[in-house]
């Protein structure tokens, strides 16, 4: 993180303290300014430790009239790839990576979890969300899932997923607002995040 905040320095600043308030602890880089492009200024790319060993992007916000766009976070992440990772790692035992621009529920969480996620999909009813009791348990049983592995899955990334599995938006929207909830609720009993916390977005 420190040479991070050396290479991009003109450009980047590092926001101090968030991982008190998050279900998921992250440490998370604001772009002030990213080289040139002005219109990307305000951009939030947030990191986490995947694991011991591997640092991961968790989220790019590009704004642009209070809207992100694929295109935006896709140059945003390009950007901090190459101004700022890359001079990084220069002669460290170090791989860096910057993986296909489109990813999928599947390759974020695994099989196992997808699996899950698409048993609820299949057999719930797509008009009443988690409100029955068997849809609920399923419901359940993979957000419990999500927290024992410790897998960092993005609630936008899930709502479009359900979507594509033919959710109505809006009950996709309410459904990733009960897995954000879950989860933050599981990180509190785990001591992961304190009460009276702001929620994790």
């Amino acid at each position: 993180m420190d040479r991070f905040s050396q290479a991009g320095a003109n450009d980047w600043t590092i926001s101090e303290g968030l991982d008190k308030f998050t279900a998921v602890p992250d440490r998370s880089l604001f772009c002030s300014r990213c080289g040139n492009d002005n219109d990307l200024s305000g951009s939030r790319l947030s990191l986490y430790l995947k694991d011991d060993q591997t640092l991961c992007v968790q989220n790019v916000i590009a704004y642009e009239n209070n809207q992100s766009s694929c295109y935006r976070c896709n140059r945003i992440l390009e950007g901090f790839y190459e101004n700022v990772v890359q001079p990084s790692v220069t002669r460290l035992d170090v791989a860096a990576e910057l993986t296909h621009e489109e990813i999928s529920l599947h390759d974020v969480v695994g099989p196992e979890l997808a699996a899950l996620l698409d048993k609820f999909s299949r057999l719930a009813n797509k008009s009443t969300g988690s409100s029955h009791p068997c849809d609920r348990k399923s419901w359940y049983d993979f957000i419990l899932a999500a927290h024992s592995s410790g897998t960092h899955l993005n609630t936008d990334l899930l709502v479009h997923t359900l979507e594509e599995q033919g959710w109505p938006a809006e009950t996709a929207r309410d459904l990733g607002a009960e897995f954000e909830f879950g989860m933050t609720l599981l990180g509190y009993r785990a001591g992961k995040c304190p009460a009276g916390g702001p929620a994790p977005r």
